[in-house]
């Protein structure tokens, strides 16, 4: 087996570029893994050291297409993305990309970019890639960042933390700076964007990615689990209900054979998710604590996209009651679809347009994590659906006697699941 080392500068912390970069090569490794072989990867003064052990073109190969079949599906979900910019499309998808209508999203312009047969081949080259990502220069009489061997300004979705004055490259002075990409280096955003976009809410977008820690250990796990969030199709506001929601959701998404059967030709995008074996392995080290290292990030959409919130979404003791409804209604042979019926009371405080019933969704998330009783949790919520006006498209929602049992149970047990 052939062992190759790929040296990855990083962004600037705390961007959402850096956070994209780290998205990839979680993707990359996990797809390394799906093929029986693996990339340890560890960071050293501010550089990804990637030890990649089998062959490149075929891990990245597998990649390429996941990447683009994932996409198909979201597109096909109803995900939409913001027009290009007028300068994004004039100074870099329009000089890489032939044929590119000016009239393009984001999501039609990184789809071409990866399916380019002049960028793949590229892509291929491990020599090439190791060069490119591997260069970093920083000019300081132009202030830029230039990011590889050639030079195309980043996207402007991506500006999202650049504002008139920012932090130099490594130093804690201030000064004006740019940051300029190569194609090689778009080409891995490109899979960071489509792993982690979540779509358009509101005049807003949402991206969850993985973090630092996300690299090293079960890049399968957060990468079929950061997959399935964005699958979720809903509006991640406020974040107490929207972690409540994916999690109810997410036993449903994450496993490979779940996926639709209108699917089964999308290979790539399947092989994103779990195996039966790997999803039982999963709910294993999620009942005993272990905690997928996600970042939720909110952009807002004016003349200029701007970081609105980048916070950790913290599914530790969702997910958990989330699998052990299940176990609860399999070991009492309930026959309520439980997770479902929840999912329809907690889908009411999406968006934040029933604040009495995120008031009560805030109770039972207390309960969920152990701070407050759950007979009481459940109490409220049950109250406050009641005394709200519903209209006419949740007013058939229910939630049986047998779930809210199930549920009251599924709390108390969360709290005796020894945490690793």
């Amino acid at each position: 087996m052939s062992k190759t080392l790929l040296r990855v500068k990083l962004p600037p912390e705390h961007t959402l570029l850096r956070d994209l970069v780290l998205t990839s090569l979680a993707v990359i490794k996990s797809n390394a893994q799906v093929l029986g072989n693996d990339i340890e990867m560890r960071i050293v003064n501010n550089e990804i050291l990637a030890k990649v052990l089998g062959s490149w073109d075929i891990i990245i190969g597998t990649t390429i297409k996941s990447s683009i079949d994932l996409l198909n599906v979201k597109v096909e979900s109803g995900i939409r993305a913001p027009k290009l910019h007028q300068n994004d499309y004039s100074y870099i998808f329009k000089k890489l990309i032939t044929g590119i209508a000016k009239n393009s999203t984001y999501i039609d312009a990184f789809n071409a970019l990866l399916s380019s047969d002049e960028v793949k081949s590229k892509l291929y080259d491990f020599n090439l890639v190791n060069k490119e990502l591997s260069t970093v220069s920083f000019t300081a009489k132009k202030g830029a960042i230039k990011f590889g061997l050639t030079d195309y300004p980043l996207p402007q979705i991506f500006k999202v933390e650049i504002y008139e004055k920012g932090l130099t490259f490594h130093k804690l002075y201030t000064l004006d700076f740019s940051i300029r990409l190569s194609d090689v280096w778009l080409s891995l955003i490109a899979i960071g964007f489509i792993h982690s976009y979540g779509g358009s809410f509101d005049g807003k977008l949402s991206f969850i990615t993985i973090g630092e820690e996300g690299i090293y250990n079960n890049a399968r796990f957060n990468v079929a689990i950061m997959t399935a969030s964005t699958l979720v199709r809903t509006v991640p506001d406020p974040i107490i209900p929207y972690l409540i929601y994916t999690s109810l959701k997410l036993p449903d998404i994450i496993i490979r054979s779940r996926a639709r059967e209108s699917r089964k030709d999308l290979e790539g995008f399947l092989n994103t998710l779990l195996s039966d074996e790997e999803g039982e392995r999963f709910k294993e080290r999620i009942k005993m604590g272990f905690v997928p290292p996600l970042i939720l990030h909110i952009l807002g959409i004016g003349r200029a996209y701007t970081a609105l919130m980048r916070v950790p979404l913290e599914y530790s003791s969702t997910i958990k009651f989330s699998y052990i409804i299940d176990d609860v209604c399999k070991e009492e042979k309930v026959n309520v679809e439980c997770r479902n019926e929840l999912s329809r009371i907690v889908e009411l405080g999406l968006g934040g347009r029933e604040p009495k019933v995120v008031n009560a969704l805030t109770l039972l998330y207390e309960a969920i994590n152990g701070a407050k009783d759950p007979a009481l949790a459940m109490y409220v919520l049950l109250r406050t659906i009641k005394d709200i006006d519903l209209n006419e498209q949740y007013r058939r929602i229910r939630l049986s006697r047998e779930c809210v049992n199930v549920a009251i149970k599924a709390m108390e047990r969360s709290r005796l699941v020894v945490h690793a």
